[in-house]
């Protein structure tokens, strides 16, 4: 059992958060409430796979103190002083079955009448996985095992004397129900959530002030940058951590990298990962370190999922010091290639043309000027200075009027030695039979997929890195290749993906493509349209 000194260390151990410090009018600390809490985790739950299997859950001290904390704090009323938890912990150190030992407490000594609590995950998945670890637990005790009924088709446990009193998982997809009256909310991977309805649905329940001391806690690993329930909860709870907004009701509890720290260094590991040489295999990070340091698309997965540190992308794609040394301006000699990405004609079109005689790149840039105006104001993306500078042409209305584009073309072919343009059929096919038919340009049908892009990509980034690419370091372009995220298929074939990419990418799809379109060489055929797909 802990003592008073042990607690008082203990607590503290919440990185960069003193609870005693935090604490409001009235607030206390109940030694027995923790310990209790402590003690249902090593006295009645057993671990259910791997090395610990069918050991006590004994929790390790970082553990200790996030329970300690949530259980123990009370306000003057007596009830619990932590309402909202926010844990971001990176990857394998044991979030799944710590969120079912949770569930599993408030559900069987928690005293809450029909108490709900509910896991919640993007995916089914997930979701029944903390359910999976829930059964197990439940199995090896027979006590709890005597005081409840399992309904494994519904992910769901209730007890027996008490049938309103449940605790079920889950998914994200669930989003339309607003039947909840929730005690206690786990929200797992928060990371994973493809939106926000379902946390709001849990928000509006707790509003609704139908229960004593509600819990909503969230357990996840660090998103990527973008607009997403994850990154707004990480930010209030880093602020929450720091003293810049005050929230005695809000317990942060973050294991990430602080400014400086070398991503590639043993004690920058061990600062993010609390359960380092238990559940999380130093040799293996070692070895996802290596890999990540020998190929960029490694990077951003091993900083964002092993250290909660925040990246610009999902998967890194293009490192951007290998970028920004090919900020020449390459010399305009010999034929050259196009890429045009008319997709977003609502926001952003993209004609690029490739030199490969002398990696030289020049590129234009076409965006609606009311929607400009508005990106500039709201999102701070800079389209109107962009504009002032010459680097984007802003078009009359809220769409792009090709007739700008195709005269562009027009301009370029008649200057340059362009052999074909590859273009996406997406949304450009009647414009490309204008460029082909009436103007005599060499349109290339360029299909998006993994088969089609898969070498133009691969050969894109080792221009880069090779320092082969002059692309005048236009801003557009630096701020499109940043935005870049890529999947790969079972094959291994790599290509863009628009949908999770950070920001827009048109630009990049285009130089792609005039990539592509490059290696294929001249086909001879000046008029007619025809298609790339498997190399």
């Amino acid at each position: 059992m802990a003592t008073a000194t042990d607690f008082d260390r203990i607590l503290r151990l919440v990185p960069g958060y003193d609870p005693f410090a935090t604490a409001g009018p009235g607030e206390w600390f109940d030694e027995a409430a923790a310990q209790k809490a402590i003690d249902f985790f090593a006295e009645c739950l057993h671990h259910i796979e791997g090395t610990f299997a069918d050991q006590p859950f004994i929790l390790a001290e970082w553990q200790q103190a996030v329970v300690g904390n949530l259980f123990g704090w009370k306000r003057a009323d007596g009830t619990r002083r932590f309402r909202e938890c926010f844990v971001g912990v990176p990857r394998g150190n044991g979030k799944s079955p710590w969120a079912a030992g949770i569930a599993l407490y408030g559900l069987f000594c928690d005293n809450e009448p029909g108490a709900q609590i509910y896991v919640a995950a993007s995916e089914k998945d997930q979701a029944a996985l903390v359910y999976r670890h829930a059964r197990g637990m439940i199995d090896r005790d027979e006590d709890m095992d005597s005081r409840c009924n399992m309904r494994h088709s519904y992910k769901s446990v209730f007890l027996k004397s008490d049938p309103a009193s449940i605790f079920k998982v889950v998914s994200s997809d669930a989003a339309s129900k607003h039947g909840y009256a929730p005690h206690i909310v786990i929200c797992e991977e928060l990371h994973a959530w493809h939106g926000r309805a379902l946390m709001e649905a849990f928000q509006s329940a707790f509003a609704k002030k139908g229960r004593r001391q509600p819990l909503l806690l969230h357990i996840t690993t660090r998103d990527y940058a973008r607009p997403s329930v994850c990154n707004e909860k990480w930010k209030h709870a880093q602020s929450v951590r720091d003293g810049t907004v005050p929230d005695s009701a809000f317990l942060p509890v973050i294991y990430e990298p602080g400014d400086g720290d070398d991503w590639t260094a043993e004690s920058t590991w061990e600062k993010c990962n609390p359960g380092i040489d238990v559940t999380v295999d130093r040799e293996a990070l070692r070895r996802d370190c290596a890999a990540a340091q020998q190929n960029p698309l490694l990077e951003n997965e091993f900083k964002r999922l092993h250290l909660d540190a925040e990246t610009e992308q999902a998967v890194r794609w293009m490192p951007m010091d290998a970028w920004d040394r090919c900020s020449e301006e390459g010399e305009l000699r010999g034929p050259c290639f196009g890429g045009l990405d008319t997709a977003s004609v609502r926001d952003v079109a993209a004609f690029v043309l490739y030199w490969p005689e002398t990696g030289a790149v020049r590129c234009w840039f076409w965006v609606p000027q009311s929607n400009a105006e508005v990106r500039s104001r709201r999102d701070r993306i800079p389209y109107t200075g962009w504009a002032k500078k010459g680097l984007v042409d802003l078009t009359p209305g809220d769409t792009i009027d090709y007739d700008y584009i195709r005269a562009k073309v027009n301009e370029a072919a008649q200057r340059h030695e362009v052999r074909s343009v590859g273009f996406d059929p997406y949304n450009a096919t009647q414009l490309a039979h204008q460029l082909a038919d009436e103007d005599g340009v060499n349109m290339v049908q360029f299909q998006q997929g993994a088969v089609s892009m898969n070498e133009p990509c691969k050969q894109l980034l080792k221009l880069a890195i090779d320092g082969e690419l002059k692309h005048c370091g236009n801003e557009v372009l630096r701020w499109m290749a940043s935005n870049v995220t890529v999947k790969a298929d079972p094959k291994g074939n790599v290509h863009f993906d628009k949908g999770r990419s950070t920001e827009k990418i048109d630009g990049m799809v285009a130089l792609a493509m005039a990539v592509g379109v490059s290696m294929t060489g001249d086909s001879g055929c000046k008029v007619n349209v025809f298609t790339i797909g498997d190399y």
